[in-house]
């Protein structure tokens, strides 16, 4: 197989690294990365892209940028570990999930991954327990920025943040907001979770059923706009890795949890990308049809193309509704929306606590 840099940007060099073959307008690369850097951070794009540098035998991202990023992640990557033990060494157990989990399992350098956020999920009877004992240690809940929709997670609160700022936890009481907690709750995450090692400390993370499911839930929610491409290549990590998945048992879970057309159309869109065929069964990938083929040929463009421009309010509520959520979820997602714009819903634990939540 052979790619032409021009037609797919950069996704070729992610979903089928081997595959690239050098561009005709070797300019046309290096914007692309460029681009692509600006979405993910440099680092995390150059080790996208250190198959294709390889072959090309120059970088493409400028060195000087990948390293300040490589430093500032890798702070932040300890900064996590340090209170990640912290959680630990109080007794307090919980799963960590997202970019912190994700990059200790999916990739060989975790500080080309690590992100701002340390999210975990805690169970409920240690919800008090954790906020305790890291308010005794400088922590305390942030403002949190309104939103035009009004707020309406229902699986976690706004940023934990430590005394010196260095450190953004997010507490999830869920894995992620509604629908998803429907296929699968805090307590299945933790039954069916793992441990792995994160520097010097074992943590615990969810199975890669739970992993992708929540990769399909974050891009849904997200839309499928730029802040879900991470999670999308976290999925094809993940797909790529040789280990296999129980395909049966997440299918059963995306359709508890009303994903299932969501992950159609995500598993679509990769393929579109350029994901290999056979690593996602068939029915699973079958693009939709209809207003939601045209859809995601919109997506497509805009993904491929790295996003050039911001979806507006009409097209963004034309996503939802078309692939990113059945339309009992849609309906559900949209009231509280609108409810949030008047009585916006619990910031914090104790808000929640006070208001009956």
């Amino acid at each position: 197989m052979t790619t032409s840099f021009e037609g797919a940007g950069v996704w070729a060099l992610i979903t089928d690294p081997a595959g690239f073959t050098p561009p005709a307008d070797p300019a046309a690369l290096d914007a692309a990365a460029g681009r692509l850097a600006d979405i993910v951070s440099p680092a995390f794009a150059a080790h996208l892209l250190a198959p294709a540098a390889a072959r090309l035998g120059r970088p493409l991202i400028d060195g000087e940028m990948v390293a300040k990023s490589l430093l500032f992640n890798r702070f932040t990557r300890h900064v996590h570990i340090r209170w990640a033990r912290e959680i630990a060494e109080a007794g307090l157990d919980c799963v960590y999930i997202k970019g912190f989990a994700n990059a200790h399992t999916l990739y060989d350098d975790p500080d080309a991954r690590v992100t701002g956020d340390l999210d975990l999920v805690v169970r409920r009877d240690g919800l008090d327990r954790l906020v305790a004992c890291l308010g005794d240690r400088g922590f305390a809940f942030g403002a949190g920025a309104g939103k035009r929709w009004g707020f309406i997670s229902d699986a976690s609160y706004v940023p934990f943040v430590s005394a010196d700022g260095a450190c953004n936890l997010d507490i999830h009481m869920e894995p992620d907001s509604y629908p998803l907690y429907r296929g699968l709750d805090a307590a299945a995450l933790f039954a069916e979770s793992r441990m792995a090692r994160a520097g010097d400390l074992d943590i615990r993370v969810p199975c890669p059923e739970h992993v992708l499911a929540l990769s399909i839930s974050n891009a849904a929610k997200d839309k499928l706009g730029p802040f879900a491409v991470k999670k999308a290549i976290d999925a094809i990590f993940l797909l790529r890795r040789p280990e296999g998945l129980d395909w049966a048992r997440l299918d059963a879970l995306l359709g508890r949890a009303r994903l299932r057309r969501p992950a159609r159309a995500f598993f679509a869109l990769l393929m579109g990308l350029g994901l290999p065929r056979g690593l996602v069964p068939a029915p699973m990938a079958r693009p939709p049809g209809g207003l939601a083929a045209a859809e995601l040929a919109r997506a497509l463009i805009s993904w491929r193309s790295l996003f050039p421009g911001e979806a507006g309010l009409g097209a963004t509520f034309r996503r939802e509704v078309l692939l990113c959520a059945d339309l009992p979820t849609a309906i559900h997602n949209n009231w509280l929306r609108i409810r949030g714009l008047v009585r916006p819903a619990s910031r914090t634990p104790r808000e929640a606590a006070i208001s009956g939540e």
